[in-house]
């Protein structure tokens, strides 16, 4: 095992750390295989932390970029520089504290729970021998989340569509058909925005979500009443010839805007 270069190491300091090294291995602990993990450990950081711990997320969480939003926007900023081994209960409490008065509850709860994973990573991988957002709880952070209840009202409804086509210059056709949409199909904003007219069969009325999309895993045939029928093949000469119900409006093929009546 090498010490060091002859210019940098005396050969009095060479002996002393030689011989300390011997008793290592006497006393059973090998510093060259130590020396091997030392060269092989290149998580540091909190943020090199979180660069091994993704790829565990990409494999087992069907939309992974959301805690990966959350962790960039909100976490790092406050511990992701920081050395693992110098990571305090007091960073943590600073860091959900500061979602939490910004006015997010939701998301201080999520990357707490966030938090407690990425340093269970670390405990496993013998990297720290503590986790520091152990302790917490949702009651330390944003509080107890209760189920939604609350739905929009026929009045609501008639009112906001109402306002939405009065002001249909700014609000956009595209967002008020995208509304539409969803009150009367009831899927998510998701499955309707990232929708293919490959899963449409607009002459059988029949919208064919598959289950890659699908929330739940489980592929639907969502009938479509004749007034979506028709607000789609709206969407589909507004698209001027692309894949998607709604494309980005960026690589919009149009060279204008196509005005249809209600």
């Amino acid at each position: 095992m090498s010490i060091g270069k002859v210019r940098d190491v005396s050969l009095q300091d060479a002996r002393l750390d030689a011989a300390a090294k011997m008793k290592q291995l006497r006393d059973g602990y090998d510093p060259l295989l130590q020396r091997k993990r030392v060269q092989q450990v290149q998580i540091k950081t909190v943020n090199d932390l979180f660069e091994d711990w993704y790829p565990t997320l990409v494999k087992r969480l069907k939309y992974p970029d959301i805690p990966k939003r959350i962790y960039t926007k909100d976490i790092a900023p406050h511990i992701g520089e920081i050395l693992l081994d110098q990571v305090t209960a007091r960073d943590i409490r600073f860091t959900i504290n500061a979602i939490t008065n910004s006015g997010r509850p939701t998301i201080a709860n999520d990357a707490l729970g966030y938090c407690k994973q990425l340093f269970n990573h670390a405990i496993k991988l013998d990297l720290m021998n503590g986790n520091p957002a152990a302790a917490f709880t949702v009651r330390d952070a944003g509080g107890v989340e209760h189920s939604k209840d609350r739905a929009l009202t026929p009045e609501e409804l008639n009112q906001f569509f109402s306002t939405a086509k009065a002001y249909q210059a700014s609000f956009g056709r595209d967002n008020y058909l995208a509304c539409a949409l969803l009150v009367c199909l009831g899927v998510r904003k998701s499955e309707l925005c990232e929708a293919k007219w490959q899963e449409f069969d607009l002459e059988a009325g029949v919208w064919m979500l598959p289950k890659e999309r699908s929330k739940t895993g489980v592929a639907l045939d969502i009938p479509l009443a004749p007034v979506v029928v028709t607000w789609l093949e709206e969407l589909k000469i507004r698209g001027c010839g692309s894949d998607y119900v709604f494309p980005s409006r960026r690589a919009s093929k149009c060279s204008g805007i196509v005005n249809l009546a209600t």
